[in-house]
């Protein structure tokens, strides 16, 4: 085996685990992880709040999709849509509002990730 290679292969050994390296770089973040939640005050506690929040955050996206797509059915001029669109009869300024409302609720979310985040120095 060549030196370089040995160095290269010494230095993928001596990566640190949340240093952004590819490969299997999120099987040993995650072991190290485990470690780190149940050992530290509060990680536990503060991993399943931005569990939640992340949760929160891809729910509110799919809830915009699925009102975004009713609005886009009713206002559409393709005969197919508006057909689908009867079948499935809905308040369009009930659900203008409610997408309103949805998506600046995707952002706060994501803030408050951000702000977990921050805390959590990561």
């Amino acid at each position: 085996m060549s030196a370089a290679l040995r160095r290269n292969n010494a230095a993928h050994r001596n990566v640190a685990p949340n240093s952004g390296d590819s490969g299997g770089s999120s099987l040993i973040r995650r072991r190290f992880n485990a470690h780190r939640i149940a050992k530290q005050k509060g990680v536990a506690s503060s991993s399943a709040a931005k569990t939640a929040v992340t949760a929160a955050a891809l729910a509110a996206t799919a809830y915009a999709r699925v009102l975004g797509r009713k609005i886009e059915f009713a206002s559409s001029v393709d005969p197919h849509d508006l057909e689908e669109a009867t079948q499935h009869p809905f308040d369009a300024d009930k659900t203008q509002r409610q997408l309103a409302c949805v998506q600046w609720v995707v952002p706060a979310l994501t803030g408050c990730l951000v702000v977990f985040n921050a805390l959590q120095g990561e």
